[in-house]
């Protein structure tokens, strides 16, 4: 099983704080058996990334959790107190696992954002600039293909979508 390391890192030349996703971590110790650092792939970058454990702000179990972590805009008339189903906009950035569900029936579409979001990934309603993945039924418009296509993200049908899911590995069609 893939060890993974979801954090809060602060960036040693920005001092930026971003959140970090990574698979396949290993700690890398100094003769003394202290971390000196952790290694993993970053799936958004498609490298082996390498953090300092003195720069990770906070470690999380999900993305969802660290994307809530992470300050975001509110608007002066949301109240946090007052709304139940109040709901930070979160943006599109290399760190969310945004996907865009288009050319279904609203059902199914219901079906699979549920998925999606159980998953700890970002539904979005149409292709942002970081969109990862765009998962297209039967009636699925060129212009969101081409625009999904643009932004580099995965184009996916349901079957390879929900075998994803069960399984973390995309399906070769």
């Amino acid at each position: 099983m893939a060890v993974k390391l979801i954090c809060a890192y602060r960036s040693q030349k920005s001092e930026r704080v971003s959140i970090q996703y990574l698979t396949n971590t290993r700690k890398v110790l100094d003769p003394r058996g202290e971390v000196k650092y952790i290694q993993g792939y970053c799936e958004n970058s498609s490298t082996i990334k390498t953090l300092l454990p003195g720069r990770i702000e906070r470690r999380f179990t999900s993305m969802k959790k660290a994307i809530e972590f992470m300050p975001v805009p509110i608007e002066p008339e949301d109240d946090r107190s007052t709304n139940d189903n109040f709901r930070p906009l979160v943006y599109s950035n290399e760190n969310t696992a945004d996907i865009c569900f288009t050319g279904f029936k609203n059902k199914d579409k219901q079906e699979l954002a549920v998925l999606a979001e159980k998953a700890d990934m970002l539904v979005r309603s149409k292709v942002v600039d970081h969109l990862k993945i765009l998962c297209c039924g039967n009636n699925a418009g060129p212009s969101k293909v081409k625009s999904a296509l643009k932004v580099g993200a995965t184009i996916l049908n349901r079957q390879q979508f929900e075998h994803f899911i069960e399984t973390g590995e995309l399906l070769n069609e």
